[in-house]
């Protein structure tokens, strides 16, 4: 069993879920957020997401941490927030020697429900489907990290596989 951690990182809310999988089937372990306040400086945030993500890392040692690609719209500024959080999980994860993997939120929607244009909603149903999830209501910012972990492991095929059974594939 191979684990994956998925992060959908932010400076106030950073989401976090750990899936397993066998390379045919996979399992949810823990998904939750990460809750930083405004009444701290941005610093001591980033020290917060810094720490948590450490121990989530000596923890469940995934092989990989998968985050979302930073996405512009219209706020440069909470993109700004948002990089600097990436780049705090990435320093973990380089502290760590563990590889870690990004992808455009419309590919992340592909592999989860079959096209790039879901909402959250759906996602989380799929979600619920694809973990065996509980009907237990889930932050958006968790359900994103597991669905990026999960996109993943569809995106490389099955983990245990040799060069020439992927091939197959």
């Amino acid at each position: 069993m191979k684990r994956y951690l998925g992060i959908d990182p932010g400076l106030a809310t950073t989401g976090y879920g750990v899936i397993e999988t066998d390379g045919r089937g996979h399992k949810y372990i823990i998904a939750g957020t990460i809750r930083t306040s405004s009444g701290h400086t941005q610093s001591e945030r980033l020290l917060k997401i810094f720490r948590h993500v450490q121990e989530l890392l000596l923890k469940y040692e995934p092989e990989a941490i998968i985050m979302e690609e930073l996405f512009f719209a219209r706020n440069t500024t909470s993109a700004f927030y948002v990089a600097q959080a990436m780049g705090v999980v990435s320093l973990a994860a380089a502290m760590e020697d563990i590889p870690v993997y990004t992808y455009a939120p419309q590919m992340v929607k592909q592999a989860i429900v079959g096209h790039g244009r879901a909402d959250k909603a759906e996602i989380q149903r799929f979600l619920r489907l694809l973990l065996n999830l509980p009907d237990t209501k889930m932050s958006d910012h968790a359900s994103d990290a597991l669905a990026i972990a999960l996109c993943h492991v569809h995106q490389h095929g099955t983990p245990f596989a040799t060069q020439g059974e992927e091939d197959a594939l």
